[in-house]
């Protein structure tokens, strides 16, 4: 057997007796626990989604709570998703203040030291054409329809600021508080 095939057999295994479990947390009507139980994978991908796309984001920029977050991937595929967060205070008065000097500061990701993660220099709205043209900027994942409108607008705007890295883009929107990381590959 090889080594992928009993990895899908213990993870069948696996799932199952966690099925099992609140069958019988309902059985024994503890309803509460079996939600909670029910929920648990649901939340805690959640909290890894969250994780892993503010490791992403540069050090200087803080965020207070995601607006959205979605990806997609497969085995083929890599993946590619789209994460908007509101901005923490602090970070938005240093971006009214410093404006590209400070983001100029930000360009290093604070979870990961590898060149991939690295972005380009900060430049103010609006963004290039292709980000905004027939969906390419989100490709996959597309937070809900107001608030894409939101982010389209100010990306053909002048106000706000944008960056790339390889197969990502980040974009800051002081005016609504918001930073936007997309990323496909």
């Amino acid at each position: 057997m090889s080594l992928f095939w009993l990895i899908i057999a213990v993870v069948l295994l696996l799932g199952l007796a966690y099925l099992i479990f609140i069958i019988v947390l309902l059985v024994k009507r503890n309803f509460i626990l079996a939600l909670l139980f029910l929920f648990f994978p649901y939340f805690s991908f959640k909290a890894f989604q969250y994780y892993w796309f503010t490791e992403i984001l540069p050090a200087p920029i803080e965020v207070s709570y995601p607006l959205s977050m979605g990806q997609e991937s497969g085995i083929v595929m890599k993946g590619c998703g789209v994460a908007v967060f509101k901005l923490s205070e602090s970070t938005l008065a240093e971006i009214e203040r410093e404006g590209l000097d400070f983001l100029n500061r930000a360009t290093i990701s604070r979870g990961y030291n590898d060149p991939y993660y690295q972005f380009e220099q900060w430049s103010e709205t609006p963004v290039p054409q292709y980000w905004v043209s027939e969906g390419a900027w989100f490709m996959c994942a597309v937070p809900n329809e107001s608030l894409v409108k939101k982010i389209i607008k100010a990306a053909k705007e002048s106000g706000s600021y944008y960056t790339k890295k390889r197969e990502g883009e980040l974009m800051v929107i002081p005016s609504l508080g918001y930073v936007v990381l997309s990323y496909n590959g």
